[in-house]
């Protein structure tokens, strides 16, 4: 299983320096802008290091699925996409708006729930924990 782990970090490693690499030669791609009233780089900001690392975690489910032989590690994954595809398309084009990731992270969290049966039973806030009794 370490060894799962080094070589999920190598290929994260490899595809943000790939990223990083084609952001330095074409700024378009994927960049932060300097304007607007969440932004703080004071120079050309990649945003799209997340593919790296969802590509990382991909070939780590691939190699559960066909050593471990058990499909929760599909559901996972397959669960994952909505947020990770509405996030890339936020980073690429800057033209999602906020109500669509909203969503596409509610799809995501219902498939956590309908296909690995996931859900919080309480959070430790009082009131809030009445909620999820119901």
């Amino acid at each position: 299983m370490a060894n799962l782990f080094l070589v999920s970090f190598l290929i994260s490693l490899t595809f943000c320096f790939i990223i990083i690499f084609l952001f330095n030669k074409s700024l378009y791609i994927g960049s932060d802008h300097f304007d607007g009233p969440q932004k703080f780089h004071d120079r050309p900001t990649p945003r799209i290091g997340g593919v790296g690392i969802f590509v990382a975690f991909a070939v780590a489910v691939l190699y559960l699925m066909v050593f471990k032989k058990n499909s929760v590690y599909l559901y996972f994954f397959i669960s994952s996409l909505p947020i990770f595809l509405f996030g890339l398309l936020e980073d690429i084009t800057r033209k999602v708006a906020p109500k669509i990731r909203l969503l596409a992270a509610i799809l995501s969290g219902l498939l956590v729930y309908f296909l690995l049966d996931v859900y919080l039973t309480r959070i430790g806030i009082p009131y809030v924990d009445n909620i999820f009794h119901i």
